[in-house]
């Protein structure tokens, strides 16, 4: 009689309990689904899983195509309407993953362009445990399918110099920020076009797309900042510091969005080439050894040097820049006259970076940067 009594509780139990199948409940509320402005549409549009209700078990097909609505197939058996007013789709014959919802305000025909759509997303149970409940009591098709309308807009930019080894070469690095806005309708992007140039180069232009590994890319629709390559592919050297301009464009399955503003951005110095060198010059003084022992992190020339030094100083102070070649014992010298030029059987001569130079100078000279 106990064995008997047990077995009856265990059977009530079982009954009542939740039943252990993998898969999802999805519940849609009567009259719950909306067009893009709110308004109610019409239920029996949609149930008893109706064309313009779709389910995608693990792949999400691209708006402007119609496959199958269900994989694996749907039965009548798996809907229900429930006493308390929703429409449910027990599909336990899927096994884990993903389950993607489409709904479509109007019967999806040919591309699906100009048509309003829904969307959302569940996951779904594996094995012998209780299948996913996703419910909702409203579920609003205001998505558009049609080619996005809107720029992205600009976000923040970041830069950094780093040092390459024990070196005075620097990497230039820049990571850009952008947000694209959905509009009103919705309208997707699935991906985002981008172009840039710097001074002394010119806009690549529409001729050119993606994948372009020189001045235009592609970045995934989920994507909100991109950043410069390592290398860049027209010099296969870091990038060099200078003025960069920027512009991107949203796009999906039915085409290309209006392209953004021009983000310009002026770099610090220093990226792609070498890290600044800065010194403390001393002026010459009669009767002294006053030599300032410099050199540059760039190649450069003997005039560009006094340029610089010149310019730091805000007047004409240098009087010499001077190197001696240790290995031809040869010694050269460009002198200077209060004008800035040079004086009569004086020349210009290149300087190496990294190299000791010797400046001369009428003046002290602070902080400045070769």
């Amino acid at each position: 009689m106990r064995i008997k009594m047990i077995c009856g509780l265990l059977g009530v139990i079982l009954l009542l309990g939740p039943a252990l199948a993998s898969g999802v409940n999805i519940y849609f509320k009567v009259n719950g689904i909306k067009n893009e402005s709110g308004g109610t549409l019409t239920d029996s549009n949609y149930h008893p899983y109706q064309a313009r209700l779709q389910f995608y078990h693990n792949t999400n097909p691209a708006i402007n195509t119609n496959p199958a609505k269900y994989d694996p197939t749907y039965v009548a058996s798996q809907y229900t309407l429930t006493t308390t007013g929703y429409n449910k789709y027990q599909l336990s014959a899927t096994n884990g993953g993903t389950m993607y919802i489409r709904v479509w305000k109007n019967v999806p025909s040919g591309d699906n362009k100009g048509n309003y759509y829904g969307k959302d997303s569940t996951g779904v149970s594996a094995g012998t445990v209780t299948a996913v409940e996703k419910s909702y009591d409203e579920f609003k098709t205001d998505y558009l399918a049609d080619v996005p309308v809107n720029a992205p807009a600009w976000g923040s930019v970041s830069e950094s110099s780093v040092r390459i080894g024990s070196s005075t070469d620097v990497k230039l690095s820049l990571s850009v920020g952008f947000s694209y806005s959905l509009g009103s309708p919705k309208i997707e992007a699935t991906g985002y076009l981008v172009r840039f140039w710097k001074d002394g180069e010119t806009d690549p232009g529409d001729g050119v797309t993606a994948p372009d590994s020189i001045r235009v890319f592609q970045l995934a629709g989920g994507d909100t900042g991109f950043s410069l390559p390592a290398t860049d592919a027209l010099t296969s050297l870091p990038f060099s510091s200078g003025v960069y301009h920027f512009k991107i464009r949203a796009f999906n399955v039915y085409g290309q969005g209006p392209w953004s503003l021009v983000k310009d951005w002026p770099t610090l110095s220093g990226g792609g080439g070498s890290l600044p060198l800065n010194f403390d010059l001393s002026a010459f003084e009669t009767g002294k050894m006053i030599i300032n022992s410099v050199s540059t992190s760039t190649d450069t020339t003997a005039t560009a040097v006094k340029e610089a030094v010149n310019a730091k100083a805000g007047a004409n102070v240098v009087t010499a820049v001077s190197y001696w070649d240790r290995l031809t014992g040869v010694s050269f010298t460009a002198a200077f006259d209060t004008s800035g030029a040079l004086v009569t059987g004086s020349s210009d001569f290149i300087i190496k970076r990294g190299v000791g130079i010797q400046v001369y100078t009428t003046t002290a000279v602070s902080g400045l940067a070769l």
